[in-house]
């Protein structure tokens, strides 16, 4: 009964074949990807830096990356750093949604490595940003105090509870370059200086004033700024036509007297203002003063 019962039951599986069906590697991957496609895909757009102390801010803003500066008409990518040791500092992360649903809530994760030791983390915080709908953007910040000076890298990765159908461009890294140093020269009294330094508006850069050598017209650079472009007239008399002109100012026949009047016979209605390059360096008028003149030439018999 038993011998009966065992070919009984392999006769019903040798004629009761499954059929398989065989996908192709490409429609297998589409049929993944379709079962997991969510609609939302992150992606960290920026990471810039500001001062959140108005103080600081007046202070250090010239020369760090945080832009735009009020009243200052200043390239965006010329600064040399982004933070300064022992100062606050305000990280904001623009995180966009490039897919075609909205998304939930995003987490987003900032870390701050230092560059000469590994895994070293300088900062590392979390912030959450609300649902950001399918092709916005939103931001969220950090506030935190470097301690450590010199170049590190920051990561900035976001996160929410459905799967991002491209996670490959979430995380956005970039560099973090903290200043040891930062001087305005806005206080003489901390230093030993000759009798020609002074403080001067004109001059300052974050602060209303700074350190200024010289005193105005009195002064020698516009001076010696002439005398170098009359040099330059010289040295074209020496060099052009193959020297010609050399034997005539070895000899003394030709002698050639330079008067440099620095800025006291200037067109005083020009504009001279530094922080106002337009006028100061790019018009007309400022380009007629940064002239040689012949002045007189005399023979003798």
């Amino acid at each position: 009964m038993r011998a009966q019962l065992t070919v009984l039951i392999v006769f019903l599986l040798s004629i009761n074949t499954v059929q398989h069906l065989t996908l192709s590697d490409d429609d297998s991957q589409k049929q993944f990807t379709s079962s997991r496609a969510t609609g939302v895909d992150l992606s960290v757009s920026d990471i810039s830096y500001g001062y959140p102390n108005f103080a600081d801010q007046q202070k250090y803003q010239m020369f760090s990356s945080n832009y735009p500066i009020f009243s200052f008409n200043r390239p965006e990518l010329l600064f040399v750093v982004d933070a300064v040791i022992d100062v606050e500092i305000e990280v904001t992360v623009e995180i966009e949604n490039l897919g075609t649903t909205n998304s939930a809530i995003v987490d987003v994760n900032f870390i701050v490595l230092h560059n000469e030791y590994q895994g070293f983390e300088i900062y590392n915080g979390t912030s959450q940003v609300n649902s950001i709908r399918a092709q916005s953007s939103a931001t969220t910040s950090f506030k935190f105090t470097p301690t450590y000076a010199g170049n590190h890298s920051v990561i900035a990765t976001p996160t929410t509870s459905a799967v991002d159908d491209n996670p490959a461009n979430d995380v956005m890294m970039g560099t973090f370059t903290v200043a040891s140093h930062y001087f305005n020269c806005d206080d003489l009294n901390l230093w030993t200086v000759g009798q020609s330094w002074g403080m001067n508006s004109d001059t300052s850069l974050s602060e209303g004033s700074a350190c200024h050598i010289g005193n105005g017209q009195s002064s020698n650079y516009n001076s010696n700024l002439s005398k170098r472009r009359i040099s330059s007239l010289i040295n074209y008399f020496q060099q052009t036509d193959n020297g010609k002109f050399q034997e005539f100012i070895d000899q003394k026949r030709l002698i050639i007297h330079s008067a440099p009047f620095g800025e006291s016979n200037a067109n005083q209605s020009t504009n001279d203002d530094v922080k106002n390059t337009k006028e100061s360096i790019y018009s007309p008028k400022a380009a007629l003063e940064r002239r040689i003149e012949i002045q007189d030439v005399i023979f003798h018999q």
